[in-house]
């Protein structure tokens, strides 16, 4: 008996030190110090480059020796640090992952379009070998960044006649500059930018396919997939695909879709303050048109013509269009609705509209009857006209 119990209790102490081991195995300790930042300031810690309105997962007060997260974390995470009630892609980004990171910046309180917000400067970052990492896998990026930059230059004389011209609806105007030889040269360089960007990133994703970086590379470096990506997920390896950010990738490449499904129900507010419901928005109308769409997608603005056409149209017949924004910044929005005097209703997105209809990429549209029904999704133009025709001739 008393060997059975001197057994049993090393067998208890092997388990316990085993348990022991795996939670330090995936603990996470991220301390910093933020110079200028304020005592009792309340930090909030955020994944990011997920395509999520994510929520914090972690909150902490700056104190008198800085500031200090601790946690368990299965593995790697890209994740934003920042003050509580300021926009979190205003933070410092890195990567948490078990063990022990240390964060020094200086931190400065500036005005921002929608009140003040911190920036931070001088960010070193030690103990987070991913964050070493990801520096590294980005850098060809910066030769894009480059070229981006020198073309905004470039194109800033034209782009600035036409927006003035967009501001007085002066079609003649736009026109005349789209055939001018300063808007060709700028639309050439789109192209060649465009076509580069296509070359740099298939060689960064596909050079990191063996496991979670290249999922991870296109979410973090993407605004949304299109079926072309599909071809990046076939060369992705297993483990590459079973990752944490690779399912995030599948979820989002191949959605199960809502046609037939009832369109989930949502709260809005206009620019002037007025609330309503999607109930209220297709009351009266046989057939609504909800548009997901931004201040700065030039696919979505180069759509609103179209829109405009379809709406004159059908309109009278019971068909309207509700423009939800998903532009973080809300003086954007109501500059671009100047821009182009959108006929129907506009709201802008609080963050969790576009979740629920599962946006991934803009525009992105759902037709939806009376009932509340969606009839059609991701449908526009040719498509659109001709699915109305059907619908109300």
């Amino acid at each position: 008996m008393k060997k059975l119990l001197i057994h049993t209790a090393v067998m208890l102490l092997v388990i316990s030190a085993a348990l022991s081991c795996t939670t330090n195995n995936s603990q996470y300790s991220i301390k910093g110090t933020l110079n200028g930042m304020e005592e009792g300031t309340q930090l909030e810690m955020r994944l990011s480059s997920t395509h999520k309105n994510e929520t914090p997962f972690a909150t902490t007060t700056y104190g008198k020796d800085g500031f200090l997260f601790t946690g368990t974390m299965e593995g790697p995470r890209k994740v934003q640090i920042y003050v509580a009630g300021e926009p979190g892609y205003m933070g410092i980004s890195l990567f948490a992952e078990p063990g022990e990171i240390t964060i020094t910046a200086d931190a400065k309180v500036a005005e921002g379009p929608q009140g003040n917000v911190h920036n931070y400067s001088n960010i070193e970052i030690s103990g987070s070998k991913a964050t070493d990492m990801y520096t590294q896998k980005i850098a060809p990026k910066r030769v894009l960044n480059e070229i981006y930059e020198n073309n905004h230059k470039l194109s800033q004389d034209i782009m600035q006649a036409i927006n003035k011209a967009r501001q007085e609806q002066d079609d003649a105007k736009i026109e005349e500059l789209q055939k001018s030889e300063a808007y060709q040269a700028m639309a050439a360089r789109e192209k060649s930018f465009f076509d580069t960007v296509g070359v740099v990133m298939t060689n960064m994703i596909l050079d990191n396919a063996s496991d979670w970086w290249g999922p991870f590379l296109m979410l973090d470096q993407m605004s949304y997939f299109t079926k072309e990506q599909e071809v990046w997920w076939n060369q992705f390896s297993n483990e590459a695909k079973n990752s944490f950010y690779g399912q995030l990738v599948k979820e989002e490449l191949f959605p199960e879709g809502f046609v037939g499904k009832q369109a989930p129900g949502f709260t809005v507010t206009d620019n002037n303050n007025a609330q309503q419901t999607l109930s209220q928005l297709l009351d009266g109308k046989k057939y609504v048109l909800i548009d997901f769409w931004a201040s700065w997608c030039k696919p979505c603005r180069n759509e609103i013509p179209n829109f405009k056409r379809i709406y004159q149209e059908y309109s009278s017949k019971g068909f309207d269009i509700v423009s939800i924004s998903t532009d973080k910044n809300a003086d954007d929005w109501k500059q671009a609705l100047e821009e182009e005097q959108l006929p129907w209703p506009n709201f802008l997105d609080p963050g969790t509209i576009s979740d629920l209809y599962k946006v991934k990429f803009i525009p992105s549209t759902f037709l939806v009857d009376q009932n509340g029904k969606i009839v059609a999704e991701n449908i526009k133009g040719q498509e659109l006209e001709q699915k109305l025709k059907e619908l109300l001739d």
